[in-house]
């Protein structure tokens, strides 16, 4: 019996050297993890900014199953330290990263036996049934191969991971309101959140945004919004202009989902949309749209 056995673990161990060492896990095994903040728009290298303040690896084996969860401070980003994942294998595992993880989403109740596929990140929903922007999320996945990380030393593996902004901006405007009501817009048909691999998820819910009338007599949203960006090529969302002062009923004046071009209104991860809405035309709503970089809002003026 005892030669038996000797002879069982010499053949294991002369085929793990026959056909590749990093096939063989042993206790010892582990990856370092390196989180880079990239643009999303311009794929620039971002670490050193103060747009993310901390990192969540999630981390799961090969199947799915979650495995690990640990929280990355922005020292830990911006100075480039590795961080180390230690599993009885590293090949294959997956690593779900999100960026200002805070508390105006929703994350599923996470434990051992959880599968990535089953894991979201929603919106809240607010008192008056509408939901809460989003946190100025960033996201990344990467599932980690031995056959392709970079070997520093007996069973330790480095790999990059990069994160990029998730959510999309939105600024409206409205040129030709008469400054004698109240209004407010209500975004809708957007998505619910996120699913843990960064898909958005297809549960149409509606958002609320206030504005306000500046010196041009235009009305508008104070600043861009954070909301979650559209799926597919086809899905686009409905911007509709409320007056507070008509019944709740038929309150709506106007209500877009297209620009005067036959654009869809499709807000893109990492981008503005920004939509002038305008009535100064009578009868006829003329609608623009332009897209800007994150956070930069377009200025309509044209005198």
């Amino acid at each position: 019996i005892r030669f038996i056995i000797i002879s069982m673990l010499l053949f294991i161990s002369y085929s793990c050297i026959k056909e590749d060492l990093s096939n063989c896990a042993t206790a010892d095994e582990q990856a370092l993890l390196y989180v880079k903040v990239i643009d999303a728009i311009t794929g620039e290298d971002i670490s050193h900014s103060d747009d993310v303040d901390f990192v969540d690896l999630f981390i799961f084996q090969p199947d799915g199953k979650f495995l690990d969860h640990q929280t990355v401070s922005t020292d830990t980003i911006r100075k480039g330290i590795p961080i180390t994942i230690k599993s009885a294998s590293t090949k294959d595992i997956w690593v779900s990263a999100w960026g200002n993880l805070k508390d105006n989403q929703n994350v599923s109740e996470i434990t051992k036996d959880c599968f990535i596929e089953h894991l979201t990140v929603l919106l809240k929903m607010k008192d008056d049934g509408y939901a809460a922007n989003p946190d100025y999320l960033f996201f990344g996945l990467k599932q980690l191969s031995n056959s392709t990380l970079v070997k520093t030393k007996a069973q330790v593996y480095s790999e990059i991971i990069p994160i990029s902004r998730k959510n999309a901006r939105m600024h409206i405007t409205v040129r030709g309101l008469p400054d004698n009501d109240s209004y407010y817009f209500t975004i809708c048909k957007q998505n619910n959140g996120y699913d843990f691999k960064g898909n958005p998820v297809n549960t149409a819910i509606d958002m609320r945004e206030t504005g306000i009338f500046d010196k041009a007599n235009d009305y508008h949203t104070p600043n861009a919004f954070n909301l979650i960006h559209v799926g597919s090529p086809d899905q686009c969302m409905t911007v509709n202009l409320h007056s507070s002062s008509l019944t709740k009923a038929n309150n709506i004046i106007a209500s877009v989902s297209t620009d005067s071009k036959g654009n869809l209104i499709a807000p893109n991860a990492g981008e503005t949309t920004n939509i002038l809405i305008d009535l100064t035309q009578g009868s006829e709503i003329t609608v623009s749209m332009e897209i800007t970089p994150w956070n930069v809002i377009y200025n309509w003026t044209t005198w």
